[in-house]
């Protein structure tokens, strides 16, 4: 495939090392970068990046090689360009990459400030002149900001994974949803996207994901297996009701009305990776974290059925996760299938 190169511009500047990827100036496109339908077979993908100085694997949403294998699976041997144990770690669609200057993790994560809506626009409007069809973002946490940057960009636009959620809850009942954060994931980020928002019963709404040509996005159902829509939407009510911090606590788990939370904060090699760039990623050590919390948030709530990765440096990890503990992993993946219109295949069969 050919690659191109959109160049990110803007006023803001960077803060500190977060801004090393921002102060390189322009992000590498993977395909076409023409407008919808072009030759690989899905639409053109615009993917709004973070200006954080993070190394990005095949399967962050961020890593262009992610765009890049089409049909292609992940060796087991190895993550340095393949993710990880066999898993696929591509989507069968081109992309476009810019970087948002001054959109740090300190920033997104953090502070999460309103004028965030105001830089994504300015930025997701260059994708759409370069010829993108859907758009989405490099970290999960811009889901606060989903209707109001929704309502500014011309093409389907789905800021975060979470925009699943709301349709996973109706099908598999409770959700488990793994984050960054845990503790800055707010109501906001829920109620945006159309899910139960943290604390409170009630139905999930429709998706919020739009994919290519208007149709409302979908998940993968579940046959044969007893799981019907909305059982165990329920569950765990009782535990959210009083659950405070201590509650999963190996794992950061809150839990909420038909979704539990937990978070990858208290991880030493994902904290000092992802959120605080001090250290080198190192895959290896973050896949076992994610499997660590994982595995602590199914034993705190064995009424899951499946498992939500909103980070989406965490995609390449996912089915280690799902082997680990025998549930459906959905990811940022399974979000930009739906945005471009390819089919999401087997990459979401996973677990018993």
């Amino acid at each position: 495939m050919r690659r191109e190169r959109v160049e990110a511009v803007g006023a803001e500047g960077t803060e500190g090392a977060e801004g090393a990827e921002g102060a390189a100036g322009a992000v590498s496109g993977v395909g076409a970068a023409g407008p919808a339908g072009v030759e690989d077979g899905g639409a053109c993908l615009g993917v709004l990046v973070l200006d954080a100085g993070f190394a990005r694997i095949p399967g962050d949403v961020g890593c262009p090689e992610t765009f890049e294998g089409v049909g292609s699976f992940a060796r087991p041997e190895t993550f340095g360009r393949t993710g990880a144990l066999g898993r696929r770690v591509s989507v069968d669609a081109p992309a476009l990459f810019r970087t948002v200057p001054g959109a740090t993790v300190a920033r997104v994560i953090g502070r999460q400030d309103d004028g965030l809506v105001d830089l994504f626009a300015e930025h997701a409007a260059a994708l759409v002149e370069a010829g993108v069809a859907a758009i989405t973002t490099s970290c999960g946490f811009m889901a606060r900001h989903q209707r109001e940057l929704a309502a500014r960009v011309a093409v389907p636009f789905a800021a975060s994974a979470l925009c699943l959620l709301g349709p996973l809850q109706r099908e598999y009942g409770l959700v488990g949803v793994i984050t960054a954060d845990s503790a800055r994931l707010t109501r906001e980020h829920f109620t945006a996207c159309g899910a139960v928002p943290p604390g409170e019963a009630g139905t999930a709404a429709g998706s919020s994901v739009r994919g290519v040509g208007g149709a409302e996005g979908s998940v993968p159902r579940r046959s044969g297996r007893g799981h019907t829509a909305g059982a165990g939407a329920g569950a765990g009510a009782g535990a959210g009701a009083g659950a405070g911090a201590g509650a999963g606590a190996g794992a950061g788990a809150v839990a909420f009305a038909g979704t539990v939370v937990a978070g990858m904060q208290g991880k030493p090699a994902f904290r000092g990776a992802i959120l605080k760039q001090t250290r080198p990623l190192s895959p290896e050590a973050v896949c076992a974290e994610v499997v660590d919390v994982g595995r602590a948030l199914v034993e705190e709530h064995p009424e899951v059925r499946a498992i939500l990765l909103e980070c989406t440096n965490l995609p390449p990890y996912a089915e280690t996760l799902a082997r680990a503990v025998g549930l459906p992993v959905f990811d940022a993946l399974t979000l930009c299938r739906e945005l471009a219109g390819v089919p999401q295949g087997d990459a979401f069969r996973l677990g018993r």
